[in-house]
């Protein structure tokens, strides 16, 4: 249920801030990919969700609050993005481990804070 007229099933981060943290990135020299993500509440079950994603969406990824967040900033009017570090790749099967995980982290958080 939306709470305004929205009825896509697709949602945008702002342009402004996602321009922004990518220049911080290229000035840093910090690797980072834009794309589409799939939202989904079951991502963790035994099926891959990024395979019922429709095909010309090219997602590169799936996790579970995004498109939330992101409507919740629209109807606010608020400028808003998502930052996300891979833990688990469906494709290659890897997890990454506690240690990366806390770098990875540390480097989205750095952007994050560079950008505002």
């Amino acid at each position: 249920y939306a709470l305004n007229e929205y009825q896509g099933k697709i949602i945008e981060g702002n342009k402004e801030l996602n321009d922004e943290i990518e220049e911080i990135a290229i000035k840093k020299g910090i690797k980072i990919n834009r794309g589409t993500i799939l939202t989904s509440d079951a991502f963790y079950n035994e099926e891959n969700q990024l395979k019922k994603a429709p095909e010309d969406l090219n997602c590169i990824g799936a996790e579970m609050e995004a498109f939330g967040l992101l409507h919740i900033a629209n109807v606010l009017h608020k400028k808003a993005i998502c930052l996300l570090t891979v833990v688990k790749s469906f494709v290659t099967r890897k997890e990454a481990n506690t240690i990366e995980r806390e770098k990875r982290l540390i480097i989205m958080i750095e952007l994050a804070l560079e950008s505002i």
